[in-house]
């Protein structure tokens, strides 16, 4: 009998990873190599109670248009490069890996709850946002839903986080 061996989008995404395990940080003048590191576990726990609520809340047609929504820098419809995984939404964000961000400048300076890089397949999560997942759970799963757009490609600026954030709240918790 003869297997198949074609590789699917999601077997490459997870293959992918430990190549995206590791991010250069710096100025035009150096460089330095920032590890990647798990989340401590209850950190980790406290994080997917947001990833699970907004794998539910992407089960909604209403809020999987919010792919349709944005394009990412060469103008193709985020939905479009979802359909390169062969995942739905929901699917893609479960394999997403949620990742410790407390080294990031970014969650040092508490200016953000997660990063993302665009077109890049992984979060990190700041302190900050664990805090979020606690006191107002719905917006932890809209920022959850909006950095999953992030790395399907979206960049900032335009549109800016705020007008993202709208966008999702209004598709997806309204």
């Amino acid at each position: 009998m003869h297997r198949d061996r074609r590789t699917t989008p999601a077997a490459l995404l997870l293959a992918s990873l430990p190549l995206v395990a590791a991010q250069v940080e710096g100025t035009q003048n150096h460089a330095r190599l920032v590890p990647v590191r798990a989340l401590e576990p209850g950190d980790a726990s406290v994080a997917e109670v947001a990833r699970q609520g907004a794998i539910a809340r992407l089960r909604n047609p209403e809020c999987r248009e919010v792919l349709n929504d944005f394009t990412d820098g060469k103008g193709r419809k985020l939905r479009e490069n979802l359909q390169a995984f062969g995942l739905g939404p929901d699917e893609y964000l479960a394999m997403l890996p949620l990742l410790d961000g407390e080294t990031r400048p970014l969650c040092k300076a508490n200016q953000s709850q997660l990063l993302t890089t665009a077109g890049v397949p992984r979060v990190f999560v700041c302190k900050s946002f664990l805090e979020t997942v606690y006191q107002r759970r719905a917006m932890a799963e809209v920022y959850v839903i909006h950095e999953m757009l992030h790395t399907l490609g979206l960049g900032e600026n335009p549109p800016t986080s705020h007008d993202i954030t709208q966008k999702v709240v209004k598709r997806c918790a309204p």
